[in-house]
């Protein structure tokens, strides 16, 4: 357990300054970082949904963080935090999705579109969505 915390830190370390605004269509290899690049991915879109709520003032459900079961892969309640730092690289992303589309379907006014880097982030949702099977 330890070695999986010192392991989550190292890779939130190192991974957090070469993920500010990357693209989250920058896969790693497989295993535990694939599992916290999903996971980043995800809580990333989330924080997407909260911020167009927060725009339309419209009150709804806080996101709950990824899946329990990414977050285990993921190395565990440990890595939550390397989690974080690596969605915070996303947040352009997520806030450019909720810009563009999420934020007209909650006032209905204007139409809904994906620019190139809110695309980039729901490709990438897509795509640990079905990796995981989630």
């Amino acid at each position: 357990m330890r070695q999986s915390r010192l392991w989550a830190a190292a890779v939130a370390v190192c991974l957090s300054a070469a993920h500010a605004g990357a693209s989250p269509l920058n896969w790693p290899d497989e295993g535990e970082a694939m599992a916290l690049h999903c996971a980043a991915v995800l809580s990333a879109y989330g924080h997407a949904y909260e911020f167009a709520n927060d725009l339309a003032q419209v009150e709804a459900l806080p996101f709950g963080g990824p899946p329990a079961t990414l977050v285990q892969e993921a190395g565990g309640d440990a890595s939550l935090s390397a989690i974080e730092e690596l969605a915070a690289g996303y947040f352009s992303h997520a806030e450019s999705v909720a810009r563009t589309n999420f934020y007209p379907r909650l006032v209905g006014d204007g139409t809904p579109y994906l620019a190139d880097d809110g695309r980039e982030l729901v490709m990438a949702v897509q795509s640990c969505v079905d990796r995981y099977a989630l």
